[in-house]
């Protein structure tokens, strides 16, 4: 039953948001959500990847399940929309830029360190360059509204929870296992 059509309207603490987006995060915290949000890259690509080919994929960068792009993506949203958390427009135009300029970034370097860009997006309707196309940029803004709206709260309460000890050893841990698995990749790979 539509809400507006009550005769008595709920207050307006049971209809907003319980994620509080517009808060700080301290550097341990940014560092997990880093990996949480690589994790959670991994996790999305072999979804899709799954869903295409009814397969997982096998073309990963690393041998260890995350996309370090990802995590720089999802940090670097809760660093530059904290401003426009109030707006979800600007928010969205934020994280609309921010992975465009992400992804044609990572897509030259691919191309001029080993001779192909990571993605190629020349099939789709106005690209540029095969780098980047707007319905991919559209698509990732709205991930990017996710994580900036819902999971980096969620999951930072949660993280949070813990003692400041047990959570730099978390984040150390993680660092640690994403480096030995650069070197890993970069040696054997």
């Amino acid at each position: 039953y539509p809400v507006f059509l009550f005769s008595v309207q709920p207050p307006f603490r049971s209809v907003r948001s319980p994620a509080r987006a517009w808060r700080k995060y301290d550097v341990c915290t940014m560092i997990f959500l880093f990996h949480m949000f690589s994790l959670f890259g991994w996790g999305l690509e072999m979804l899709v990847h799954l869903t295409q080919n009814g397969t997982f994929s096998s073309d990963a960068a690393f041998f260890a399940p995350w996309i370090p792009l990802y995590g720089v993506y999802g940090v670097l949203i809760l660093i530059l929309a904290k401003r426009a958390v109030k707006n979800p427009a600007i928010a969205f135009a934020v994280c609309f830029a921010v992975y465009s300029v992400l992804e044609y970034g990572s897509n030259l370097v691919s191309e001029l360190l080993f001779g192909s860009p990571f993605r190629d997006y020349s099939e789709f309707l106005l690209n540029l360059n095969g780098r980047i196309y707007p319905g991919g940029s559209a698509v990732f803004a709205l991930l990017g509204c996710g994580f900036l709206y819902f999971l980096a709260p969620k999951w930072g309460e949660l993280f949070e929870k813990a003692g400041r000890p047990a959570r730099w050893a978390v984040c150390a841990v993680l660092t640690l296992l994403l480096a030995a698995d650069i070197v890993f990749t970069l040696l054997y790979g």
